[in-house]
């Protein structure tokens, strides 16, 4: 399958800067699988079209401010922390050409970090003196939210980049397909019967990194941290064997939920 295949004109005019507010007043556009016409609806109306007994997947992570400026060499530089590894963090870096291994990047406060590796997909290796959870409430100071780059205004309140079901640290970039659900939305589904399950995918460097191949297929997706707990495993097992429909809020929670599958041989099992 070609790349190109996707390509489609997108002006940039048509990109909203900033979410509907409240948040279950944007737009919900309404495929019928039957064939018929779609139609244009809003968010809040989302219930018309779901039933009792239905479980939607969300995913609860969690975005840090994983922009950080820096110094390299008296030379401004800009890291992006991907994720925490066995070595140390993946991470950017703009520019990188100046960089290292085994310099020393200065970052705000007085944190050093040290250039462990430079690999060849155009990712940094960085060493800090400090644990993974010490390193992301540290960014999370001095850092910035890392805005997808079709974004250009930096919306005034952090929180509006975040889900109202982020609770677990450690996304680059927001699962942006559950922004429109509110709590009283939620609240309304529930009463309707409609149950939500909770799973973690921290998103990562592959929702920035373009597809540079002329094949698909060619396309070095990069690993991102998973967990769908006992419970939750449990209930999608119990709707499934009843026939109850598993809706997947995004794609986030929709590659979570097929990975885990095909792991484990078609079966959704904690992980």
């Amino acid at each position: 399958m070609k790349t190109s295949e996707f390509d489609y004109h997108l002006p940039i005019e048509r990109v909203a800067q900033f979410g509907a507010e409240p948040r279950d007043a944007a737009r919900l556009f309404v495929l019928p699988r039957d064939g018929t016409a779609g139609e244009h609806r809003r968010f809040s109306e989302i219930g018309e079209f779901l039933r009792s007994g239905d479980v939607l997947v969300v995913n609860d992570t969690k975005v840090f401010r994983a922009r950080l400026m820096a110094e390299f060499q008296d030379r401004p530089i800009e890291i992006f922390l991907i994720r925490p590894g066995e070595s140390g963090w993946m991470a950017l870096a703009r520019p990188r050409r100046c960089l290292k291994i085994g310099g020393v990047i200065r970052l705000p406060q007085g944190v050093e970090a040290i250039v462990a590796a430079l690999p060849e997909d155009g990712t940094v290796g960085l060493s800090f003196a400090f644990k993974a959870a010490e390193v992301i409430a540290y960014a999370d100071r001095v850092g910035e939210v890392p805005l997808p780059p079709y974004i250009k205004k930096v919306p005034s309140d952090p929180d509006r980049y975040q889900t109202v079901f982020a609770k677990h640290v450690g996304s680059v970039a927001a699962p942006t397909a559950a922004f429109h659900f509110t709590p009283e939305l939620i609240a309304n589904l529930e009463v309707q019967g409609i149950e939500f399950v909770r799973l973690t995918l921290h998103v990562g460097l592959g929702t920035f990194q373009p597809v540079k191949t002329e094949n698909l297929e060619d396309h070095r997706l990069h690993a991102e941290w998973v967990e769908i707990s006992s419970p939750t495993a449990t209930k999608i097992k119990s709707a499934k064997e009843s026939g109850r429909r598993i809706i997947a809020v995004g794609t986030t929670s929709a590659r979570a939920l097929e990975g885990v599958a095909e792991k484990f041989g078609g079966k959704i099992s904690s992980y």
